[in-house]
């Protein structure tokens, strides 16, 4: 790691490494005030290395923009941070202590909502932006519409110009190291900037030059209140993704008018709130837009900032030593372990917590307005609370299954001194997180089985495999404590034919058992079925590298190409539900529909098979029976708890506890985070 963990430097400000936490909207503050989980965490990612803490998105100052008073005491926005009043300076102050004394940076970044407000958190008033555009999505509302914002006018702008300065200021006054402007993803800036939400007439609408008139008279205000050295960074999107918005070419232009105006250091994204291309879910490519930032970095002199799908150090240490981007952002791997970059400069990549971007906590919370959470750290931002050390007496605990629940559990529980056995049926530990990762798109989640394979091994925790943990097994070592997490088993309808010859459960299928033939029809379109449909209808598909050599050599066009790689098995979605993949998170469930819709999977909705047959299945769709032609039927039907075991400990004194699936089925973090809670207990 030569490159990643050199010294750098952002205008006046010197950080000891090229790692930087990229800002994210946690939702842990209160009422606009920094909180002490906030100072808690951020110490703790400054004690694990990272050079740089950029918090994410406090709100400016309103005071000038009726209905915009109170918007920190909002009920829905209430878990924001803010440097819009005097009065947060203070908490502010104690986080910057609590970082400098753990030998960190901090920043903040700082973002007016725009048309992302609503007028049921500004006392009945309408959301401003540059144009009375509503957008199509407001993620900061369970992805509700947007309303019709009202288009600001001159001296409004020009307030709210002022109103970023001052909070620029008051940043500084904090003793933060450096402000960022968020004028990338949404918000304000972002709505001035793009052809697509500003349509004026006026100085502020029209060329480019016009557009960028709002941002500029921010960065030059700034400077007049904050000074020439203080450190001001720039978030810009490398391209909206969007049809008729700004793409790489506009934002190298941007990029080199942000360096004029005096800014120290741009940082790069992609796309944004409502981009066409997913930027985030587990299935982009690790890496995928560092190009935008390695373009820009060729038009300006001021260092350049990469992020988005980075969590691996060898990739963060390629950027750097290739001079693709003079620093590397994340957000995401930083909560699933704050640690990352000592672990990372000493050589112990294996035992980073990797972030595998299920975007389960993170995301997906975002939506709901929810305190920030991580599917792979369960104690995420409950520092103090989570950390009780080693357990005052030692026990004989017992762990029967080997899947998320039971490894998180058996890493907890040796973590604070207590003698573990694992038992697994399997011949391999991971349990669903195999079936998880089966799918085209879901491989992220091998490199959790890798994490907790080495944890088991530098732990020393004892584990047998091949061995169920029968009723007599469990008399005989006669633990002090029993965690069952024995997972969830295939929940079987009851439909004519389902026990015929074709019939396969998605279980087998996921797990590579069983042939399908060329048609299969799947029953079931919640997240076992799609990804089933998904990893089916991509058997027989050219790989994109042979499709690359070949577009390269002048052997296939782009669309034969496309053609080749989209040409697998015929694929057969049934669903009783209007909607498929409704279990899966907001954030991820757009890109799988994706995936159905590419590799051509065909979707029947409000539909219920009355019978299976050997040649297909029969079913009543829109009141008329159709027959559905397929080699084999997948039965794709979710999960019932696997607890028999269980219940012969009803009436016993042993201290038992049921978690994950086995308790009931759900979601892997909830698996993970209950074998966590469970050590806590013992």
């Amino acid at each position: 790691m030569e490159y990643l963990f050199q010294p750098g430097k952002i205008g006046s400000l010197r950080l000891k490494n090229r790692l930087i936490v990229a800002p994210m909207g946690m939702f842990l503050g209160q009422q606009g005030y920094i909180t002490q989980p906030l100072i808690d965490f951020s110490g703790k990612l400054a004690k694990g290395g990272a050079s740089l803490i950029i918090m994410g998105g406090s709100m400016i100052e309103h005071s000038h923009e009726p209905g915009y008073e109170r918007l920190a005491e909002a009920p829905a926005m209430s878990l924001w941070t803010s440097l819009g009043d005097d009065k947060f300076i203070p908490a502010w102050k104690d986080l910057v202590e609590s970082v400098h004394s753990c030998g960190g940076k901090v920043g903040a970044q700082i973002a007016h909502l725009g048309k992302y407000a609503y007028s049921e958190i500004l006392d009945g008033h309408p959301p401003v932006s540059a144009s009375p555009l509503p957008i199509k999505v407001n993620i900061l509302f369970q992805g509700r519409p947007g309303e019709i914002p009202r288009q600001l006018t001159i001296p409004e702008i020009e307030n709210i110009e002022e109103n970023f300065a001052k909070t620029v200021f008051r940043a500084k006054t904090a003793g933060l190291d450096m402000v960022e402007l968020n004028a990338s993803t949404g918000y304000l800036i972002r709505e001035f900037l793009s052809p697509l939400t500003n349509h004026r007439e006026d100085e502020y609408g029209g060329s480019l030059e016009n557009r960028m008139r709002f941002l500029l008279g921010i960065i030059k205000r700034s400077r007049q209140k904050a000074g020439d050295d203080y450190p001001l960074i720039c978030r810009i999107s490398g391209d909206e993704f969007l049809p008729g918005g700004n793409s790489l070419k506009e934002a190298c232009l941007i990029a080199q008018k942000l360096e004029e105006a005096g800014i120290d250091a741009l940082h790069v994204v992609g796309g944004g709130h409502v981009s066409s291309v997913p930027m985030n879910p587990m299935n982009v490519k690790r890496g995928a837009f560092v190009y935008l930032a390695q373009t820009i970095k060729k038009q300006v002199r001021v260092p350049v900032i990469t992020c988005q799908r980075i969590n691996d150090p060898v990739l963060a240490e390629e950027i750097v030593m290739e001079g693709k981007a003079d620093f590397v952002a994340m957000g995401r791997p930083f909560l699933a372990d704050p640690s990352f970059p000592v672990k990372a400069m000493d050589g112990r990549a294996k035992e980073i917590r990797p972030c595998v971007a299920c975007n389960q906590g993170c995301y997906d919370s975002m939506f709901f307005i929810k305190p920030v959470a991580c599917m792979v750290n369960p104690g995420l931002a409950r520092e103090n609370e989570t950390n009780p050390g080693k357990a005052l007496k030692q026990k004989n605990v017992m762990v029967i299954g080997a899947g998320p629940a039971g490894l998180e559990a058996a890493r907890a529980l040796t973590l604070k001194g207590h003698n573990v056995e694992l038992y697994e049926k399997q011949s391999q530990i991971g349990g669903l997180m195999r079936l998880a990762a089966a799918s085209p798109g879901r491989e992220e989640f091998f490199s959790l089985i890798d994490y907790y394979t080495h944890q088991m091994e530098i732990l020393k925790v004892k584990i047998f495999l091949e061995r169920e943990a029968s009723f007599s097994l469990i008399e005989k070592r006669d633990p002090d404590a029993i965690i069952i997490a024995t997972g969830g088993l295939p929940s079987i309808p009851s439909i004519p034919g389902i026990n015929g010859r074709n019939v396969l459960n998605a279980i087998d299928v996921l797990n590579g058992k069983l042939d399908t033939g060329m048609n299969i029809a799947i029953l079931g379109g919640g997240s076992i079925g799609v990804e089933t449909a998904i990893m089916l209808a991509s058997r027989g598909c050219m790989s994109s590298s042979t499709a690359a050599f070949l577009m390269e050599e002048g052997a296939l066009t782009i669309s034969e190409a496309r053609e080749y790689m989209y040409a697998g098995r015929n694929v057969t979605l049934i669903t009783r539900q209007k909607n498929v993949a409704m279990d899966i998170g907001l954030s991820t469930r757009g890109s799988r529909i994706k995936a159905l819709k590419r590799l051509g999977v065909r979707i029947i909705r409000d539909a219920t098979c009355e019978k299976i047959i050997d040649r297909g299945a029969i079913i009543k769709h829109k009141d008329q029976e159709q027959f559905i032609e397929a080699d084999s039927i997948v039965i794709a039907g979710g999960f019932l708890p696997d607890n028999k075991l269980a219940k012969k400990y009803d009436r016993t004194n042993k201290e038992v506890f049921i978690i994950g699936d086995a308790r009931k089925p759900r979601k892997m973090l909830d698996a993970i985070h209950e074998g966590f809670e469970v050590a806590l207990h013992i």
